[in-house]
């Protein structure tokens, strides 16, 4: 049984789990997974692809950490680990010393930039509409994880499950609106449950990263992505300090890209009736998670 100590950000997709990965990454506390989301996790069967997944060595997990000394807390973040059962219930079992934190957003933000991500990297085609996105995930039977934003903003069905799971001391749900409106105050609060200085954080320069955009064209953008994680691993292998200059120096080049390619809002439009579908299909959402954390979600 693994006995080091684990932050893994285990969801929600589309909910700032990558800023809250690049705030974390640089903690003297910490060593960080040599990529942002490993996968490893995940069932065999799961719509994303991973260089390695679902092995039954767990040493194989901790190679993943190549700058890993005795004491650092491992951090990882692959949010789609709040939607596989498998996942939780391997992380629960083969790592007690693992807390996850949980990003929870206002559904219908999310989805919203879960249609712009996915026009951003050529998943739907460039005209469709945010109606037309909602509209064909009604009707799927076995969806692509893109297809599936949808349904998966039901976040209380998943958080049920890994409660149960890993039970409620080892989790820590919060959300994206609080990680906007005061970075500073929300990583404080996950350092303090994983019982890492938050101190680090004070005076901390935060910077949005991975940011959904409306993109004229996907092609860009996908290169861009495949490129960062192509050398994530690369990059592990050099100094603290010169990673850190990397990592600011790639959300420059990512921000200028965005804004040299994006266009305005049309497409985010929908007609009442789908409006109306989407804020139904929603509604009871917060109560639901009200009930199992305690905590009043901020867009109630």
């Amino acid at each position: 049984m693994d006995r080091n100590h684990y932050l893994i950000i285990g969801g929600s997709t589309k909910c700032g789990t990558t800023s809250l990965f690049n705030y974390f990454e640089f903690h003297p506390e910490v060593c960080a997974c040599s990529m942002k989301e490993s996968r490893y996790f995940l069932e065999a069967g799961y719509k994303l692809v991973a260089q390695k997944r679902d092995h039954s060595a767990i040493h194989e997990f901790n190679e993943l950490f190549p700058n890993s000394t005795p004491g650092k807390t491992h951090l990882e973040a692959t949010p789609d680990y709040l939607y596989s059962h498998h996942a939780l219930k391997r992380i629960a079992e083969e790592l007690p010393n693992a807390k996850m934190v949980f990003i929870l957003r206002r559904p219908q933000g999310r989805l919203e930039s879960w249609y712009k991500y996915a026009r951003q990297l050529g998943l739907i085609d460039e005209h469709m509409s945010l109606e037309g996105f909602v509209t064909i995930q009604q009707n799927q039977s076995d969806p692509p994880q893109h297809l599936r934003s949808l349904e998966q903003g039901r976040y209380s069905t998943y958080l049920e499950d890994a409660y149960k799971l890993l039970g409620k001391d080892r989790i820590l749900v919060c959300f994206y609106e609080d990680l906007v409106r005061d970075p500073e105050g929300l990583c404080k609060l996950v350092a303090q449950f994983a019982r890492l200085d938050p101190q680090y954080f004070s005076g901390y320069e935060f910077k949005v990263f991975n940011k959904s955009s409306e993109s004229k064209a996907s092609f860009p953008a996908r290169v861009f992505r495949k490129f960062k994680r192509f050398i994530k691993p690369l990059k592990q292998r050099l100094p603290k300090g010169i990673r850190k200059k990397l990592k600011l120096a790639s959300h420059e080049l990512e921000s200028m890209l965005a804004g040299s390619n994006t266009v305005g809002k049309k497409q985010n439009e929908v007609n009442n009736q789908t409006l109306s579908f989407i804020n139904d299909y929603y509604a009871a959402e917060a109560g639901k998670i009200k009930s199992l954390t305690g905590l009043t979600p901020p867009w109630t």
